[in-house]
Order: C-alpha cells, then structure tokens, then sequence
C-alpha cells in the first residue's frame, strides 16, 4: 500500500521524504507505528484537565524567549528535545480531543481548523512566511463570527515524531515558535486554543473517512485520480535514497495552490516502481490523492469528536468532497468576507472586537439568523454564495441605512447648533439694547443643547442595530 512498507521482523518501515519547499529530510513514520506510538502519548495527554496556559508557549516563557533567535539560542539538540517532551508529558493539553476546549466553548461558536489554516504547515509550506499566511487567512476568516478556534498542538507532534530523525526539527520548531510569537503579536492567542490530535493515516484512509463521515469522500476518489494522471504535468527524477530507489515526482495541477512533491518507493509502497509512464502518471496521482484524503479525514475526525465546525483552507478538499452535505451556519460564515475591513491589521481588529464585546455579539447573532433563514429557504447549497448573499442583502444595506441616518442626524445637529449660536449671538447683541431682546440669548443655548441631546438620543437608537458592530469598525478605521 502507498506510503507503507515492511521493516526488520515484520515491523512496518518509517518513511523518509523531501519537504515540498525546503532540502531537508523528515521522517514520516507508518500508520501502525506512528498510531501506536502517538495514541498512547496522546492518551497520557487527554486524561489530564483542560488548561487555558499552552506548554509549549509556558516553556519558552520560562526561559526568556521571546524571538526566532532567542529560540534558536536555547535550543540544545536531544536535550531540549527531551526538555519539550517532559513539558508537554506534565501539562495538560488546552482542549482534549474529542471534547470542546471547555463548557463554555460548547455553549459557543468556536471553530476546529483544519489544514491550510491549522499552523503546521502540512499540505503546503512549513516555512514560518508561509504559516504566517495560514494565520492570517485563519484570523481573516474567524474573527468577525467565531467565538475562538481549536489547532492542532504541533509542537506535540513534533517531537513525539522525532524519534528516528532529527533533521529539521530545531527549524520546525523555531517555526512554530515565530507563529506563536505572531498570534501573540496579533493579540489572538486569546481566541486560540490547542489540542492534542491523532495524525493522519493513509493505511486505513478508507475506514477514517467513513468514521469521519465523510463517505462521499471515497466515491469520488478513483474519478480525481484518473482527472490527476491525465490531466496533471507530472516531472520525475530518479533517486537513490538509503540503498533503495526512489522516484521522486512535482505535481501541478490547477486542483492545487502549490507544487505536490512526493516519491514513489518499492521498499515502502510494498511493490515496485512502475515502469511505464502512464502507470508512473497514476500511482503519482493516487500516492497524493490519498495523503490529501487521510489529512481530510483526520481534519474532519477531530472535528465531528469536538462536535466543532471545520474550516480549512485547501482547494483540493472541494474536489474530494463533491456533492457535500447540507451547510452548516458555520459553513457560511467561514466564507463570509468584509471587505470594507480587508485593509485593516488584524491586530486592530481583534483588539476592537475585544473591547466591543457586546456589539460584536449582536452582529455575531445577526449572522446566525441569516444563515439560518437562507439555508432553510432551500436555495443555493455553495456556502460561499450564501455568504455573498447576506452580505449584498443583508449587511451592506443595514451598514449604508445606519451611515446615512448618522448623516442625516449630523446635518440637523450641526443645523440647530448654527441656529443656536445665532440667536444667542444676536441674543447677546440686542441684550445690550433692550432688556427684553436680552432673553434670547439663554433660548439660543437652549437649542444647541436641545440639539445635543437630540443626537446623542438618535446615536444611541442607531447604536441599537446588529450591524452597528461593523459600521463602527469602519468609520474607527477609516
């Protein structure tokens, strides 16, 4: 089978492989091996209480470290691994698999993410620019609806996966590290929590699907290997990697944001390379449609035992998940995009999120109903055009219905605080007259205060509308 092989004594091989954007050499471990070595440490892990503190981000505050060169500073090979191992054996995860984060995340709207915006890097780029993206597309998409957002505990699985090679681990890590000190930079750590997750496993893809309910997945497999083997310009290149052969592949297609490296290798895939190239064309293309459907499965496991939404970011999981399953409210409001924000850093917009609490929730609750409605009414079942469709009908004509009634109430302030100030001037002028042309000038304060308290009475009532939480956002920002 793909990516599976036998080692000495019957034991399953791990699998060394080139990171698609970087020369090193990871150590991929085989189903068997990995799920029994991963499950009983996850398992210590998972009997603990919840904690709200991440270990990994405590350790390096323990030490002082607080950047990339920091970090590397510190990082003392087998010792500090062994370090990080401990740490993480001795605190408790911040949400158990299979469990919400806590009490109050259940009775919330979190969200569980999944590849492309879980911060590992796993299906792209493990370089820190590249995670750093993944953040930011993770925080543009959640921060206007979700309450917080479930990772992954990379760190965790680095190290319990550093067993046979260490090569690349320290730059892993360090990566790690940055996002960490990114999310903190971005004040988010606050909607962030991690838990301890199984990894993905191509051996059994076909039995995680269907534990994650993802069946539809499996139909459609056989068709997007044959669209990938014909369709795809696939570049090989021979190899010989500890004595056996490899034949190494680039995969483009238009399915995928990046390049697909893998290999493929007789002593690990159980059967020899083929010969032909319309056979190399097609053991390629399933050797990457089955590493992207075990890490869909292993997304949606988590998910559905969370009894989370999931939101990831990986075009190709559309093509696996043909003819999906009804939407989710959370479905639409992970496509739902504000572009009146789009220019705005993400740390303004957490921070004024943070400090408007109530208005966000108020516009959260709006989002809701509108989901709800239009998913009931049997319309379009593509969440993004939902999306399209509450924001066009729904917050766009609320946002500009509360800017012009703002106007409207700004004019007749200004309005009457002119006509205010003119009759207590002509007021003060005519007092020195007559005493009685004197009385105007107390009935022109009057006015302008009139006109005050009229504005601040009207700006509260506009206040009193769910889309107010955005129509601040904006004109704070702009």
């Amino acid at each position: 089978m793909l990516g599976e092989g036998a080692g000495k004594g019957g034991r399953k091989a791990p699998r060394r492989t080139r990171d698609s954007r970087s020369n090193s050499i990871k150590t991929v471990p085989s189903c068997g091996t990995s799920m029994r070595r991963l499950t009983s440490s996850y398992l210590v892990a998972l009997n603990r209480p919840a904690s709200m503190t991440y270990w990994f981000a405590a350790w390096m505050d323990e030490r002082g470290i607080s950047s990339h060169d920091e970090f590397q500073a510190a990082f003392d090979g087998k010792t500090t691994v062994e370090q990080l191992r401990a740490a993480a054996q001795q605190s408790s995860p911040v949400a158990e698999f299979g469990q919400a984060p806590d009490a109050k995340a259940r009775r919330s709207t979190w969200l569980s993410a999944g590849k492309g915006i879980d911060l590992t890097g796993t299906l792209g780029c493990y370089h820190y620019e590249c995670l750093r993206k993944e953040a930011d597309e993770l925080l543009g998409k959640s921060w206007h609806y979700f309450d917080g957002v479930v990772l992954p505990d990379v760190a965790h699985s680095l190290i319990e996966g550093a067993h046979h090679d260490q090569d690349g681990l320290e730059e892993r890590l360090a990566s790690t590290a940055d996002t960490i000190f990114y999310l903190r930079a971005t004040s988010a750590m606050s909607l962030v929590r991690f838990e301890s997750r199984l990894p993905a496993c191509r051996q059994h893809w076909r039995d995680h699907a269907k534990e994650a309910r993802i069946d539809q997945s499996i139909a459609n497999v056989k068709n997007v290997i044959t669209t990938l083997a014909r369709e795809a310009r696939i570049e090989f290149r021979a190899e010989n990697i500890s004595g056996h052969a490899h034949l190494e592949f680039a995969l483009h297609h238009r399915f995928f944001e990046h390049v697909v490296a893998g290999h493929l290798c007789a002593e690990a895939d159980g059967c020899p390379i083929p010969v032909s190239e319309s056979e190399q064309r097609r053991a390629a293309a399933k050797s990457v449609v089955i590493r992207f459907i075990a890490n869909l499965s292993a997304d949606a496991l988590s998910a559905r035992k969370s009894d989370l939404p999931l939101g990831a970011a990986i075009r190709f999981y559309g093509q696996l998940l043909k003819n999906p399953v009804q939407n989710r409210i959370e479905d639409v409001a992970f496509a739902l995009e504000l572009p009146v924000l789009s220019d705005v850093p993400l740390r303004d917009l957490v921070e004024f999120r943070m400090s408007n609490q109530d208005l966000f929730q108020r516009f959260q609750s709006a989002i809701r109903k509108a989901a709800r409605e239009r998913i009931n009414s049997a319309g379009s079942n593509n969440p993004s055009k939902i999306a399209q469709e509450i924001l066009e009908d729904v917050i766009d004509v609320e946002v500009r219905a509360i800017g012009d009634r703002m106007d409207s109430y700004v004019r007749k302030r200004d309005n009457a605080l002119a006509l205010g100030a003119g009759v207590t001037l002509a007021g003060l002028t005519l007092g020195l007259l007559t005493p009685v042309a004197g009385l105007l000038a107390p009935v022109g304060v009057g006015l302008g205060a009139k006109a005050v308290k009229d504005f601040n009475d009207a700006k509260e009532d506009v206040s009193l509308s769910d889309m107010y939480f955005l129509w601040k956002a904006a004109e704070h920002f702009h």
